[in-house]
């Protein structure tokens, strides 16, 4: 098959494979299958594309086996206009095509949609397993409070005998948090009576998420103690507890945390600058800015607002300057604001009019901001 590939077409390859040694229908179907799954893993939708062609041209449409593996394939690929045709033209689902089509929508990002095909899976009384409930409940983070589904989710999961799953409990946990029911994401945590490092880092996230920050802190403290190891999402959610609690010297035992584990994550990194410049130790957070091995608009915003914030313009506009000219990066509406922000502190008014001025990179606000972004920084500017 290798060989007919390089040479010829995938038909030709295909259909060489299928003469050769008389091969099974069975075989020819794992070969499909397993074609599919590879191309699902690397993308490759040209190949797998001309697979399913020649699926149909050889009579396989109507096997359940590779119908459920060319929706795993569609999805992975972002074809979800095709995952639904494919799907809808199998004859016969069961709980490994129902799973492939929730996954599917939930990897691309479509909670709402995920659980009402989940709702419709209920419907036609197949139930769903282990992996079916997780990606649903993982898929209505952030849906929650359009569809109300995390309570729904819940009472499936404890009717089907999955609350003993810590991995299933802490998607639950997350799901709630996500959408603001921080009480029973703690009553959930709580409830559980082995708590791993799994759960205990989605606890914490969801706290540093609602803004519980001391909460927040003392769970981070009880984790270390039992000796288990954050994830650098956690660290980095610390860190912005630490930030907004303004406690330096918590933040510097979770820096040497960090150092300690050898955590390299930008946003590890940016969080731990503005943990710094918010604390007023801006000396502190250039000398992590110089470690990092990233030099992005992130970080380097982080460092403008923190010179900015204790009046020292100078410093600020140098970072600026150094975002132009050496990084040769494009400022966002948050960088605009800053720099203008330092102005106005240090009573710069010949270098504000002088940033203000319309020019190239000011486009750079109109596609995630647009007018509503450009009039905060020139309020700055006015100001």
């Amino acid at each position: 098959m290798r060989k007919s590939s390089k040479s010829a077409s995938t038909y030709q390859a295909l259909e060489s494979l299928s003469r050769k040694n008389g091969l099974m229908e069975k075989s020819i179907e794992y070969v499909l299958c397993n074609s599919l799954s590879s191309c699902a893993k690397i993308m490759n939708w040209h190949f797998g594309v001309q697979i399913h062609a020649y699926t149909i041209r050889s009579g396989y449409e109507d096997n359940l086996f590779l119908s459920t593996t060319l929706v795993d394939f569609y999805a992975k690929c972002f074809c979800i206009v095709d995952v639904r045709k494919i799907f809808r033209a199998m004859k016969v689902h069961d709980q490994v095509s129902w799973t492939s089509l929730i996954v599917g929508f939930s990897a691309n990002k479509l909670g709402k949609e995920a659980f009402f095909l989940f709702k419709e899976m209920l419907g036609t009384r197949i139930m769903p397993n282990y992996f079916t409930l997780t990606s649903v409940v993982n898929a209505c983070v952030g849906e929650n409070k359009v569809v109300n589904c995390c309570p729904s989710l819940h009472v499936h999961v404890v009717k089907r005998g999955f609350d003993t799953s810590n991995f299933v409990i802490s998607s639950l946990v997350d799901c709630y948090a996500s959408c603001g029911r921080i009480d029973d994401a703690v009553l959930l945590f709580n409830e559980t009576s082995e708590k791993d490092t799994v759960i205990y880092n989605t606890m914490i996230s969801g706290y540093c998420r609602n803004l519980y920050s001391e909460d927040a802190l003392k769970l981070f403290v009880e984790m270390r103690g039992k000796n288990m190891s954050p994830t650098d999402h956690t660290v980095s959610s610390i860190l912005s507890a630490c930030s907004r609690l303004a406690v330096l010297v918590e933040g510097k035992q979770v820096h040497s945390l960090v150092i300690k584990m050898g955590f390299e994550n930008v946003f590890v990194d940016s969080t731990m600058i503005d943990m710094y410049s918010k604390g007023g130790d801006n000396d502190e957070a250039r000398r992590v800015l110089h470690q990092t091995s990233w030099k992005n608009t992130v970080l380097l915003t982080s460092m403008i607002m923190g010179y900015a914030q204790c009046g020292r313009g100078v410093e600020a506009l140098g970072f600026f300057d150094y975002l132009l000219t050496e990084q040769k990066l494009i400022p966002d509406h948050v960088c605009f604001s800053a720099v203008l922000s330092a102005c106005s502190h240090a009573g710069f008014i010949w270098k504000g009019k002088e940033v203000a001025k319309p020019r190239p990179i000011v486009a750079a606000l109109k596609p995630s901001g647009g007018i509503a972004k450009a009039d905060t920084c020139f309020h700055c500017a006015v100001r």
